[in-house]
């Protein structure tokens, strides 16, 4: 595991999201099967949690591959228009540093 810094978020609290859409997703089942999930309703629901789980790891990978992919391109990227730019006496190095490094921040949760 990679081992990560205490959190010091400045971003929207999380938690009056989860609730937003839990309350979007039991609304949503509620139009789909016609009620609200209830007990004992003739499924298993470690069967249907265990599925869902592994979307979400399957999701969450899926994310992970894309960001890799998305920061590798910025870092090709940025190094091309770097040299460009210089070359063109058109932007400050560390201007520029300071723009890229903001884009791979956001790519890990990170304020800009």
């Amino acid at each position: 595991m990679i081992e990560q810094p205490m959190p010091q978020g400045t971003g929207r609290e999380i938690a009056p999201l989860v609730i937003e859409d839990i309350e979007a997703r039991m609304k949503k089942g509620e139009e789909t099967y016609g009620e609200r999930l209830r007990a004992f309703n003739g499924r298993d629901a470690t069967l249907d949690a265990y599925e869902e789980a592994l979307d979400f790891a399957i999701y969450m990978r899926q994310r992970m591959e894309e960001n890799a992919k998305i920061k590798l391109w910025i870092h090709i990227e940025s190094k091309r228009i770097l040299y460009t730019a210089e070359a063109a006496g058109l932007l400050h190095p560390r201007e520029f540093t300071h723009f890229v490094n903001g884009l791979k921040n956001l790519l890990d949760g990170e304020p800009a």
